[in-house]
């Protein structure tokens, strides 16, 4: 009777044991699941902001092609003025 006690205290000892590294993996898990929902939230942010930083980009390119277009009518522009330089000096 005494083996058959000190068997099943040994398969209870064994079992708890196991519960106690279970719960040991639960509790690393959780660890593990925390970091993964930040980098997640991260990674989401990281989104939005490439997103934003895309739409800048873009609106910077309409704006310094506006730029470019300006710059090539400064010669028109010119030439216009100089004309109508003449012709207050002529009208003078």
């Amino acid at each position: 009777m005494r083996s058959n006690q000190t068997g099943s205290d040994i398969q209870t000892l064994v079992l708890l044991e196991n519960i106690a590294k279970w719960e040991a993996d639960l509790q690393a898990g959780e660890g593990v699941k925390k970091e993964l929902q930040n980098a997640h939230m991260e990674a989401q942010s990281l989104f939005i902001t490439r997103q934003e930083l895309a739409i800048q980009i873009q609106q910077t390119k309409e704006e310094l092609q506006k730029a470019q277009l300006d710059v090539q009518k400064l010669p028109y522009l010119n030439v216009e003025l100089d004309t109508l330089t003449q012709e207050h000096q002529r009208l003078r």
